[in-house]
């Protein structure tokens, strides 16, 4: 007796099962490849998009404020050092007035021992109050700093991160004017602005991280405002490295965190002070949408299969049932039994094999009462005989 170890049915249902399970594979790999690269471009697109908008709307806003505190400087040196007139003080507080981000304006002359001297000083006393800062640490808190940045950028505007020190979001904006025709002497300049008008900028895409760099790394303005109450430095980023190395004006990459996070990120360059505007968004965050067409497909794989194997089942059973009843049938004859029924019900190959086999039966049937009908008046060896043809039945015909 031959032992079944793995029936037709189990193999066609394997069968079928792989061939869903690889042609699904293969669509879903593909679809998500070409998912994938495309929301990478869409999400590397937008990017830049918001960073330059976001960034020609803060070349505006630094620009009015620059340009207003040239003014105001340009008031100034027509004292050369000397004492400044009431008109023009007058009219510095008016500027300082006519724009809700102005905090404060200042210029120092250097010093005969290095550094800078406070030449003039003036500060809005409302927004001393919205800040609760002291007149004297808003002098003297940044101006070390303004100095350092301003010695190291002598021929632009600078932008410094005021905040840390008053743990309220403060921007300076600093600079060196044209040598005095007259003393020949280059002044430092500043202006402090409220960040409130950049951050409402950059806090409008909340689906983007959004941030302000100078030209050496440093956080300006962040979309999280709390972020700037620290100084953070943001070199290490691939992103902020192409920044500093190059001189294009926007750029795109996909790059690292110091926690492994992976971000696709675009800079567009303000125009001032050597700083830029930069756009990120969580990489996983952008590919949520290829996560969930990826779930969704493993779930209809689940479905298909689920189908695929009852589909198999049935059609399996169609075929290996007639072939089962045709062993069982066979088993029967090897003992001897030909009284075998069997039924056609299908058209098909297995069908014409049913009825070749009953055709067989019925034979095998009659040749065993034909030989038992023998046995009743010969020998079993001469019935043999008879019916294998080795006996020729019938007369002879004889001539006399």
């Amino acid at each position: 007796e031959v032992k079944i170890r793995l029936s037709i049915s189990t193999k066609l249902i394997f069968v079928g099962a792989a061939i869903v399970v690889v042609a699904i594979g293969i669509v879903v790999l593909n679809a998500k490849f070409l998912f994938t690269d495309e929301s990478i471009g869409h999400a590397q697109t937008m990017n830049l998009d918001i960073a330059k908008g976001v960034s020609e709307q803060v070349h505006t806003l630094l620009k009015d404020a620059t340009d207003k505190t040239s003014v105001m400087a340009e008031t100034i040196s027509q004292f050369n050092g000397q004492m400044i007139s009431s008109e023009a003080q007058q009219f510095i507080q008016n500027v300082l007035r006519s724009n809700d981000e102005l905090i404060s304006f200042g210029v120092y002359r250097p010093a005969a021992n290095g550094g800078y001297k406070e030449l003039f000083f003036a500060a809005k006393d409302e927004a001393l109050a919205e800040f609760d800062m002291k007149l004297e640490d808003l002098k003297n808190k940044p101006l070390a700093s303004l100095e350092g940045i301003v010695g190291r950028h002598p021929n632009d505007v600078s932008l410094f991160n005021s905040s840390p020190f008053f743990n309220k979001p403060i921007l300076s904006v600093a600079f060196l004017t044209n040598k005095n025709t007259e003393s020949k002497e280059r002044w430092l300049v500043r202006c402090d602005l409220r960040q409130s008008a950049l951050i409402r900028l950059f806090v409008q895409h909340s689906s983007v991280m959004l941030y302000l760099l100078d030209s050496d790394g440093d956080l300006l303005v962040h979309s999280n405002p709390q972020y700037v109450m620290k100084k953070y430095n943001y070199s290490n980023y691939d992103l902020v490295k192409q920044f500093k190395a190059s001189k294009v004006p926007d750029f795109q990459k996909e790059f690292t965190d110091d926690q492994g996070n992976s971000y696709l990120g675009a800079y567009s360059r303000t125009g001032i002070g050597g700083t830029a505007v930069f756009a990120q968004v969580d990489r996983a965050l952008a590919l949520r949408a290829v996560d969930e067409f990826q779930y969704r497909s493993y779930l209809l794989t689940a479905v298909v299969l689920g189908l695929a194997f009852i589909f198999n089942f049935v059609f399996s059973k169609s075929m290996t049932s007639p072939l089962s009843r045709l062993y069982r049938a066979t088993e029967k004859i090897a003992q001897g039994n030909f009284d075998v029924k069997l039924e056609s019900k299908s058209q098909d190959e297995i069908g014409a094999l049913t009825s070749a086999f009953k055709k067989m039966a019925t034979g095998l049937q009659e040749r065993d009462k034909l030989k038992s009908t023998f046995s009743k008046f010969h020998s079993k060896e001469i019935a043999q005989k008879i019916l294998s043809g080795e006996i020729k039945l019938g007369g002879e015909s004889l001539i006399c």
